[in-house]
């Protein structure tokens, strides 16, 4: 395992000194996100695009591209509400499309943003 740890913060500055791109991945979004999402039902940490640079020891000005990709509907595992709700055409319109695009969304969980 020794050779698969390292300061991921030094690497990610040396590539970027280097002039080496690097991607950023995040996951789960600012519904989930613990200072800005659905309080108590949010994960443990800062979820949204701005805390990226703070989490992986880079200063913002080394940023000089970002590209989001979203969904037009948020959904949620286990507890929680959500901003809102549309049961109707709509709604059964993005789960459909949802599953043809090979997600699984838990209908009764989906709420449209």
């Amino acid at each position: 395992m020794k050779p698969y740890i390292t300061d991921v913060s030094k690497e990610i500055n040396e590539a970027l000194k280097a002039g080496k791109k690097v991607l950023a991945e995040g996951a789960q979004g600012t519904h989930l996100d613990i200072i800005h999402g659905t309080q108590k039902f949010v994960t443990s940490s800062s979820t949204v695009a701005g805390s990226a640079c703070a989490a992986l020891g880079v200063g913002p000005t080394r940023v000089n591209k970002v590209i989001g990709v979203v969904k037009a509907y948020i959904t949620r595992v286990g507890e929680g509400p959500l901003p809102t709700e549309q049961k109707n055409k709509t709604a059964s319109t993005y789960v459909r499309s949802a599953e043809n695009s090979g997600q699984r969304p838990v209908v009764q969980k989906m709420r449209m943003v």
